[in-house]
């Protein structure tokens, strides 16, 4: 599994709660910016991100989850719902589920063939 980040502080307690849970040996952590990581083929994708990043990473995404396979997309406010639904759809994903509280939102979407 990968776990990442751009925030070193993010990294630094990531890496805290990775030795306490002792999760060394399947997590492995990097610090960088999505645009600029090459995502591993995946069963699955967990992302909490700002919508920008979430939009500007859809195709990415796409490349990286294997058909089929889902992607969790939350760090949304519910007022941008339709314009993440339609770029999810515009890079081959389809909405599954979403779940709302107070302003924000997160999706399940399901990668098509």
């Amino acid at each position: 599994m990968l776990a990442f980040d751009n925030n070193e502080w993010s990294i630094s307690n990531a890496r805290e709660n990775i030795d306490l849970n002792e999760m060394k040996d399947v997590i492995t952590l990097a610090e960088g910016n999505l645009p600029y990581l090459e995502l591993p083929i995946s069963d699955g994708i967990a992302a909490n991100l700002n919508r920008n990043v979430i939009i500007e990473s859809f195709v990415s995404f796409a490349s990286a989850v294997k058909d089929g396979d889902c992607l969790l997309v939350s760090g949304i406010l519910i007022y941008d719902k339709d314009e993440i639904i339609e770029f999810a759809a515009s890079a081959g994903f389809s909405l599954s589920y979403f779940i709302t509280e107070e302003e924000w939102i997160g999706f399940k979407f399901i990668k098509y063939c």
